[in-house]
């Protein structure tokens, strides 16, 4: 009898585990929608929405400071290197491409002339940045922005870029969508953008890439479609979220674990690379449009609609 408690007893510790999350809202001192975050480290993180609006905190979420606007406009989407140390970072926005070399005190613009929606620097010097319109490329730098290659990801005038994930200097990844039939592509370049191959053409809308590796990656979008490739792409597999809810968000902080954020306040949650996914109670009802967090853990934090912030320390 004692055996079978024990076994109930750490199947009920188990379910409690998974469902309690534990997130908390703080004040982000805004009521603008918030599109995107950046957790540097255990301490700093900056997220971005419309306005201009860019917040910083420096003890991992718990307060939150505007720094200076690097546009009136929106900004879509931040990149802070980790060897830039939460200092140099850079910004995509709707109507140019900024850096600041001082946590956001100050920022230059780089780019000007377009509707950049996402960036993605895997050091201080290397990096892309997509611009959706009036046409859609790359921008590629090797020197921290101080000059940029324009690279075509496709030949095709009516797809319109909206992410890109870059794994390496050779291995990036493009996620386009053409709006009058509401379908999703997905490029890649295994060789630094000289040329891209066509891996997935799919009649839904899809809003986010999020990589482990060159290998594994997922592709989150809109009424709960999930998919996974873990062959670099030659292959996606369907995953099954139990929900139809639209899934704005998602990141991969290790190996294993990965979250995803979407309508409603829904937050969802892997341990496995992506293969499984269980649902987490946000205590909140509006909807989460970015996600970021440590290797370790040690902090998540979620945001968006109507100036929502969300961390966990669990």
């Amino acid at each position: 009898m004692k055996k079978v408690f024990k076994i109930l007893l750490s199947g009920f510790i188990l379910i409690g585990a998974y469902s309690y999350s534990q997130w908390v809202s703080v004040t982000s001192g805004t009521s603008n929608f918030l599109s995107s975050v950046f957790v540097v480290n255990s301490g700093t993180a900056f997220t971005c929405g419309i306005s201009g609006t860019v917040l910083r905190t420096t003890n991992a979420g718990l307060n939150w400071t505007s720094v200076t606007q690097p546009t009136s406009g929106t900004v879509n989407s931040l990149s802070f290197p980790s060897d830039g140390n939460g200092i140099t970072g850079w910004a995509a926005a709707n109507d140019g491409f900024y850096k600041t070399t001082n946590s956001g005190v100050n920022w230059t613009s780089q780019l000007s002339g377009g509707n950049y929606t996402a960036v993605w620097f895997i050091n201080l010097n290397t990096g892309i940045v997509i611009r959706s319109s009036p046409s859609s490329q790359i921008q590629y730098t090797s020197n921290g922005g101080a000059s940029f290659q324009d690279i075509n990801f496709t030949t095709r005038t009516d797809l319109v870029g909206t992410d890109v994930a870059m794994l390496s200097t050779a291995i990036w990844y493009v996620l386009a969508r053409k709006n009058t039939n509401d379908s999703s592509f997905v490029f890649k370049s295994t060789n630094g953008g000289s040329s891209f191959i066509l891996t997935l053409p799919v009649v839904s809308i899809h809003n986010k890439l999020a990589f482990i590796d060159p290998n594994t990656g997922i592709l989150a979008g809109n009424n709960g479609a999930l998919r996974r490739t873990t062959d670099g792409g030659n292959n996606w597999t369907v995953i099954n979220t139990g929900t139809s809810l639209s899934l704005f968000s998602s990141s991969f902080i290790n190996s294993n674990t990965g979250y995803v954020v979407g309508s409603g306040g829904l937050i969802l949650k892997s341990t496995n690379a992506g293969a499984n996914w269980f649902s987490q109670t946000s205590g909140t009802t509006q909807s989460l449009f970015g996600v970021s967090g440590t290797s370790d853990e040690s902090i998540v934090i979620a945001c968006g609609s109507n100036g929502t912030i969300l961390r966990t320390t669990n």
